[in-house]
């Protein structure tokens, strides 16, 4: 996770007005399942947290 200023939030389905589940820190490694989805004009990766929690994030504020 970077550049979020303070985190990023795990959403339930690839939408920036989905669910938010779990909130990643800058710095915090989350698992890519290697799912993608297109949504909105922006690309989202489905990943999964260090805690277990399974959903969203935007690709903006990810580094594979």
């Amino acid at each position: 996770v970077v550049n979020t200023g303070a985190c990023l939030n795990i959403r339930a389905e690839p939408a920036a007005d989905a669910t938010v589940l779990a909130c990643a820190a800058d710095g915090v490694l989350l698992r890519d399942t290697g799912e993608t989805r297109e949504s909105g004009g922006e690309t989202w990766l489905h990943v999964i947290t260090p805690s277990g929690v399974e959903g969203w994030a935007s690709a903006l504020y990810l580094e594979r």
